[in-house]
């Protein structure tokens, strides 16, 4: 017989692997879902079948051999069914069938052939047909529940899931343990716990809300499942499950809701009770206030480990009986390499000896007296200190004056040869036992450190100095009216002037700065305050950056070098500075800074804040705010001047004018002068680009108010200007023409192209302050400039002013430059305040006869420079020098780049003395001086690389500290609003403590609860597109030839307008530079530290 386990016995088709399997089935197996083979099938109709032994072949059957088995199945299970219907009946057919045999038998079978012998399978088959089968399966277990889902049992089922679902919330509840809110939350663990312990309940919701019946998305799952989960155990027990309602309280209650929004929330389980959220947002604002306390115990330990290390420096004392000579040579040291300012070369014996102290190839400049070099001699010896090639960042000032100490007790020499020392080459740890030696006999110790290197320092000291992080504070006034409704002698409005602070971590840290080493105000020269040729460099490659961005942004055959342009210039800390930064709300106190009483209680406050050093002296902090601010602080420290404690003096803080309000006055400045309403209809000017791009929200007298609107504005502009320039340059008439230049040369034709562009736009522009620098340096190389400006006429009276008296108070200049009355006056002299001082081009005359002489000399100046001189040249010059000077420091804040924040500040001196802008003429002084070494160098870095935070942690992205306490004040002013004009002090504290606070819960909320999900609307935030205003602009002014020198043109009402950015007198700057200098050395205004 032929192999049969190939084919089917049925229909004899060869079987087809699928899947690496043959799809058959036994003729003695189990049909796939049914309990039957073909074999009992087929043997119920007579069909014998001798069943296959263990060592033959068996037989199989096809897919469609066991349907049509099935169906037969199927077709003797109905026909059953039908004989036993007509069986119960009593009529003739079912007597018939009632007196055949058994059901399962035909009724021809029955008659004609009687009952036949049932054949009983083989053993084996027998136990797997008949195997025991489990009475209900999974889908007769739906199927029974489903029939039992009526009227009558539905109530039980219903109970019964009450009470399991009852159960298993109760053992869930008492398991939860409360947790704070500013912990690590996660939906997706809150999801498996509960499920964990409560799967019905689970379960249930999961139907109730999924929309097919697989459930809900495994990723969506947590967050469409966990706020209804907490929805459910707040209302089951409302103290221990109530995270979830707190945070959503706390929300809403630094969103500014009312009290009423808070209460109908609450009722509906949406978030805890107002008295809730009010306790724990206090408990809140603590916890985070704490983070303060941190910060200033963590300074105090490192203040009191450098004290001790210095106080366990060797000390090197020589004592000499007889006359020994003392030598201490310093050779080749330069003027930048030593920044000195308190301390002398001293020298004492007890007895008859000469004292020798030469300083070869030193000149003045090179020595800032700081250096103390001491020696005393009580017994014969000598003491050589050679320092060769000395530099300022290698030594440290404090461990060098104990390490040039010396003792000896008896005859002999001390050498020390400091060769090619460097700071990071000496940890004071590990030197402090090395450079210890007691000469008790004659001899002679020498210590020679040459080519000392920093691994060979210990590590852990060197990176526990590399970890000093400061923090610095911010402050501005907030002001808030109350109207009163229905007025009366009592009941008028009401105005609170209050003060807003906050703290923030440095982010980039001190690396092993010395902790002294400052210099004497009167010893810095005055051109240290202006430009130098490398600041002008630097600059010119800020502006050339810029061009090249407005130039790949806006012309397309250059979009391809998108990616070789300097988007983010680089910096010393660009790392650091791309962090975010950690800021913690010192809340709001109701003390007013125009009173310098209430000032003074203010900076008392601070005291709690200040870190202070193992001797209770305090370790100075840095305050930023506006100029008026950094004014109301000078008041309240020059009224303590007098007391002799640090902390009663108030120099506890060191207060640092802040960059936006200054960036806000240049601004305003620019509009002042070359936005002008009557000139709107000339092609060309802001006003004439302020129409067509009909920019309304721009308010040229109200910069302030409208500088979100105004600055943008601006920088449009000066990109308008750029690309015209392009054009004009490479003869285009639209911005999607290709200039033949690069038409056929490739990318490198592009580079070389967009390079050359960049700098005639720069060359363009550009104005350099040196001939102004060099003749303020001529003025300051005198010796009346080198001391103090002469203020005399001559005969020895005071040459200034009507009075002739020399008075510390605020002068104005009469614009009148050949000015015989006095040039400067006293305000009071004159009948004038500070507030009605002439601002910006407005000009102020002594007298009739000044305003005469320069009326005259106007109109003949006008007359000659009308043929000479293009005035529409001129006028696009300034445009663009203002304008790209002003994206250029807008760049150096979001860059935290310190080094040109304070080449700007340099730059802006001289604007602030041609404006009249005397006040932060002051303050950019003072900045500037401190920077020049009167600071010491932790103060000097803070000043100069702590000046931004950074909000979201992404680099370019950082924001002027007085800019971030505006939104600080905006955010306080919106809370506050629920108390509906009742201001009392807990309000005011826990509203101005929690400023900071929302915007950190609103990260945490998105986060963790939203799991960073998509805004609601779908859509995100988008620069503005701003390219039909473009083509608008080229369109208009394409044909307008701005940048050509044609003489004789001026745009309307401009006339005249000339572009001198650094048009103030030498000697008046040179003048007004020493004074602030002589103000800061007699009042103090400088610490001393």
């Amino acid at each position: 017989m032929e192999d049969q386990s190939n084919s089917c016995c049925g229909c004899g088709h060869p079987f087809q692997i699928s899947s690496k399997t043959y799809r058959r089935t036994s003729i003695q197996s189990r049909i796939k879902r049914r309990t039957f083979s073909p074999y009992e099938v087929l043997s119920q109709d007579g069909i014998q079948i001798t069943p296959a032994k263990p060592n033959e072949d068996r037989r199989y059957l096809c897919e469609g051999c066991v349907a049509r088995v099935r169906q037969i199945k199927d077709s003797k299970d109905r026909m059953d069914e039908a004989k036993a219907a007509i069986r119960n009946q009593e009529t003739y057919l079912g007597e018939k069938l009632q007196q055949s045999g058994t059901p399962g038998t035909s009724l021809t079978d029955s008659d004609i052939s009687g009952p036949q012998p049932k054949i009983r399978p083989p053993r084996r088959c027998r136990r797997a047909a008949y195997r025991r089968r489990p009475l209900l399966g999974a889908r007769g277990l739906r199927r029974t529940l489903k029939n039992a889902w009526n009227g009558k049992t539905k109530g039980t089922i219903t109970g019964f899931i009450k009470s399991v679902v009852r159960k298993e919330a109760l053992s869930l509840v008492k398991s939860i343990k409360e947790k704070d809110v500013d912990e690590s939350f996660s939906w997706r663990e809150f999801v498996e716990e509960v499920e964990g312990k409560c799967p019905l309940l689970t379960a249930t919701l999961e139907g109730a809300i999924s929309k097919v019946a697989k459930g809900i998305d495994e990723g969506k799952r947590p967050l469409h499942l966990g706020p209804i989960l907490a929805e459910v155990l707040f209302r089951r027990n409302p103290r221990r499950c109530k995270r979830f309602q707190l945070l959503n309280g706390l929300i809403l209650y630094t969103s500014g809701c009312r009290r009423s929004v808070l209460t109908r929330f609450n009722r509906v389980g949406l978030c805890s009770s107002r008295k809730s959220v009010v306790s724990f947002a206090n408990k809140f604002v603590e916890k985070y206030r704490n983070q303060l306390d941190v910060w200033k115990h963590s300074l105090e330990e490192e203040s009191t480990a450098r004290n001790s290390a210095r106080s366990l420096l060797p000390s090197f004392k020589g004592t000499t009986n007889e006359a020994e000579p003392l030598d201490l040579s310093v050779r080749t040291t330069h003027a930048e390499d030593v920044m000195t300012d308190a301390t002398d070369i001293q020298g004492t014996t007890d007895e008859a000896g000469p004292l020798d102290l030469s300083l070869r190839n030193m000149n003045a400049e090179d020595v800032m007296d700081n250096t103390d070099t001491r020696g005393t001699l009580d017994e014969p010896g000598a003491l050589d200190l050679s320092l060769q090639s000395l530099r300022s960042e290698d030594i440290d000032a404090d461990t060098t004056q104990q390490d040039n100490q010396g003792t000896l007790d008896e005859p002999g020499a001390l050498d020390l040869s400091l060769q090619s020392l460097r700071s990071e080459d000496i940890d004071a740890d590990t030197t402090q036992q090395d450079n210890q030696g007691t000469l008790d006999e004659s001899g002679a110790l020498d210590l020679s450190l040459q080519s000392l290197r920093s691994e060979d320092i210990d590590a852990d000291t060197t990176q526990q100095d590399n970890q000093v992080h400061h923090f610095t504070m911010c402050f501005d006034n907030i002001n808030l009216t109350t109207t009163a409704h229905g007025q009366t002698r009592r009941k008028q409005n009401e105005v609170y002037n209050m003060i807003h602070t906050f703290a923030t971590k440095d982010r980039v840290p001190l690396n092993q700065t010395p902790a002294q080493g400052t210099v004497a105000v009167t010893r810095i020269p005055a051109n240290n305050y202006l430009p130098t040729t490398v600041d002008d460099e630097q600059y010119r490659d800020e502006i050339a950056i810029l061009v090249r961005r407005i130039l790949v942004t806006w012309l397309p055959f250059f979009k391809i070098l998108h990616g070789e342009v300097q988007w983010h210039i680089p910096n010393t800390f660009q790392q650091e500075s791309s962090m975010k930064s950690e800021m913690v709300p010192l809340g709001v106190v109701d003390f007013d800074e125009n009173r310098v009483g209430e000032m003074i209680q203010y900076l008392e406050s601070l005291r709690q804040y200040i870190p202070c050093t193992d001797k209770g002296e305090p370790v100075t902090t840095v305050l930023f705010g506006d100029g008026l601010s950094c004014e109301r602080v000078n008041d309240a420290q020059n009224a303590r001047i007098s007391a002799t404690d640090e902390w009663d003096q108030l120099r506890s803080v060191e207060v640092g004018v802040a960059d936006w309000h200054k960036r806000v006055i240049l601004l305003q400045d620019t509009f002042n002068e070359i936005l002008k309403p009557e000139s709107s209809g000339s092609a060309g000017t802001l006003s004439f680009l302020k129409n067509i791009l009909k920019q309304r929200n721009v308010k040229p007298t109200a910069v302030k108010k409208c500088f979100s609107h105004a600055f943008p504005f601006v920088a449009f502009a000066a990109s308008i200007y750029v690309v015209l320039f392009a054009m004009q340059r490479l003869n285009m008439t639209t911005m999607d023409d290709v200039p033949p230049e690069i038409a056929s040369g490739g990318l490198e034709a592009k580079r070389v192209l967009l390079n050359e562009l960049s700098t005639e736009v720069t060359n363009f522009m550009w104005v350099s302050p040196q001939e102004l620098v060099s003749k303020v340096e001529e003025l300051d190389s005198t010796p009346e400039g080198r001391e103090d400006v002469s203020t005399d006429n001559g005969n020895g009276k005071y040459k200034y002013c009507r009075c002739k008296t020399d008075k510390q108070s605020v002068m104005v200049e009469c614009s009148n430059r050949r000015c015989k009355r006095g040039e400067w006056f006293h305000l009071e002299c004159v009948n004038l305040t500070e507030a009605t001082v002439p601002r910006g081009n407005r000009r102020w005359f002594c007298g009739g006869e000044c305003e005469r002489q320069t009326t005259v000399r106007k109109k003949v100046n006008s007359k000659s420079a009308k043929n000479t001189e293009d005035h529409v040249r001129q006028y696009s010059r300034s445009l663009l020098f203002q304008a790209l000077g002003a994206m250029a420091r807008r760049d150096a804040i979001r860059e935290n780049d310190g080094d040109r924040i304070i080449r700007h500040w340099k730059y802006d001196l001289i604007q602030f003395a041609l404006k009249g802008h005397y006040k932060y003429f002051i303050h950019a002084h003072k900045l500037l001086t401190m920077i020049n070494g009167a600071a010491p160098p932790r103060i000097r870095h803070q000043l100069k690389w702590s000046r931004t935070v950074n909000t979201t942690g992404k680099p370019g992205r950082n924001v002027e500290m007085d800019l971030q306490m505006e939104h600080f004040n905006r955010v306080f002013k919106e809370s506050i609003k629920t108390s509906l004009g009742k201001y009392t002090q807990d309000t005011i504290n826990r509203c101005g403590k929690l400023v900071g606070l929302g915007q950190q819960l609103g990260a945490s909320y998105d986060d963790d609860v939203c799991e960073a999900a998509p805004s609601v609307s779908g859509a995100q935030r988008r620069g503005v597109d701003r390219t039909e205003d473009m083509e608008h602009a080229i369109e208009e002014l394409i044909g307008m030839d701005l940048f050509a020198d044609i003489p004789g043109r001026k745009h309307t009402g401009l006339d005249g307008y000339m572009f001198t950015p650094y048009g103030v007198k030498p000697e008046i700057l040179h003048r007004k530079i020493q004074e602030r200098k002589r103000v800061l050395a007699d009042v103090g205004n400088i610490l001393s530290y």
